[in-house]
């Protein structure tokens, strides 16, 4: 027995908004799954045996469950996308989506292609096309501690991936270099940069989002922004490319790369706090300092019950830069408690617990701007009495 969850029937396109992507109803969806579960399992593994992948899911998967359900599968359908498209294309596929509960801390997620869309339509309602069903993805998910998954390869994998501990579950890493040409550029030259981004884990990235930013300095220029979607297996290296006109032959060049999460799938990062590659161009090395912003923190007094009101301002190079421009990366009200980040939230309040003349609460608020190369750092004094 399967379920078929139910969803709107069209989907505007990213992008394309002239083409709006119609969905199958009900009775299409039924047939399109079985048609799916029906197919050998055989057609999606040549070791598995040419018996029905329903079959086949039964008997391989309900004696490893721990508390085996009587719909020991349940099934949804969603669009996906082709995790080799750099610009995203959510509707291109319709996926049959599975998921078994195996144990409390983990279970498994198949993914089966079952539709896809006429790419030659521009304009109007697309339906989607059945397809011959083929196996899109196939992962364990785990539920209990840090959210991870872990790719696995062919469904003959399945069962012996499932023993495998999380702690030598692989995570992803990348490496960024960029190099720019002319490298000692004189005032109102373009320079062009080449980024190379590579998978350096021994896990594919399904999808690496690449977010580039060259800034001029130190004014009248205008940034150059560029964002792409790349799959990356392990050990792989995409290059791009991007170019900038420099006003006063001096700029940064700022990569940022990350992994998304396709269809609710977690993919972890070696180290989620890594910083975005930075690299000047046209600055002895010496100067980068300069473009590290001065964060300042001005708290005003209060008396209990009221509450404490803190501002933030930056400098970088000397320059004031507009509250609109600061972005807050952390704040730490000196309390245990934390306070809003995010661009803009330069002016905030909180209430203290308990009154603190002597040394006053630390707060301590660390800040980005444009043009700067690293996260500045304040501490301001909140006194409570």
């Amino acid at each position: 027995m399967f379920a078929v969850a139910v969803a709107p029937n069209t989907f505007a396109q990213s992008g394309a908004p002239s083409r709006r992507i119609v969905l199958p109803d009900g009775p299409t969806w039924t047939a399109l799954l079985e048609n799916a579960l029906t197919t050998a399992a055989s057609q999606y593994d040549p070791k598995l045996p040419a018996i029905p992948l329903e079959q086949w899911l039964w008997s391989t998967l309900a004696p490893v469950v721990e508390v085996p359900y009587r719909q020991l599968v349940d099934w949804s359908m969603l669009p996906c996308s082709d995790p080799r498209s750099e610009t995203g294309d959510a509707f291109s596929n319709l996926c049959a989506r599975g998921r078994v509960k195996v144990s409390l801390d983990r279970s498994i997620q198949i993914l089966i292609t079952v539709a896809d869309t006429d790419r030659s339509i521009t304009t109007g309602l697309v339906p989607f096309r059945p397809t011959r069903p083929s196996l899109r993805d196939l992962y364990i998910e785990r539920h209990n501690g840090v959210a991870d998954s872990l790719d696995v390869p062919t469904l003959s994998d399945l069962v012996q991936q499932l023993t495998t501990p999380f702690e030598v579950w692989p995570t992803v890493d990348f490496e960024t270099t960029t190099t720019c040409t002319p490298p000692n550029p004189q005032p109102g030259d373009t320079v062009r940069c080449r980024i190379a981004v590579r998978n350096t884990s021994k896990r594919t990235a399904d999808r690496a989002v690449i977010r580039i930013l060259m800034g001029p300095c130190c004014s009248n220029g205008t940034e150059v922004r560029h964002e792409s979607l790349q799959y990356l297996k392990a050990g792989q290296t995409v290059q791009l490319e991007a170019a900038i006109p420099l006003p006063e032959g001096m700029g940064l060049v700022a990569v940022s790369v990350r992994p998304q999460s396709s269809y609710a799938k977690i993919v972890r990062e070696s180290d989620p706090n890594k910083r975005d590659s930075v690299t000047p161009v046209g600055y002895p090395m010496n100067w980068t300092a300069l473009f590290t912003p001065v964060i300042t923190v001005s708290c005003a007094k209060s008396t209990m019950p009221a509450s404490t009101s803190c501002v933030v301002s930056a400098t970088l190079n000397g320059m004031p830069v507009p509250a609109a421009n600061i972005t807050i990366t952390a704040w730490d009200w000196g309390d245990g408690t934390g306070g809003a980040t995010g661009a803009g939230f330069v002016n905030q309040s909180h209430p203290y617990a308990a009154p603190r003349a002597a040394g006053g609460h630390h707060v301590t608020v660390s800040a980005t701007v444009p043009g700067g190369i690293a996260a500045g750092t304040g501490t301001g004094t909140a006194v409570v009495r």
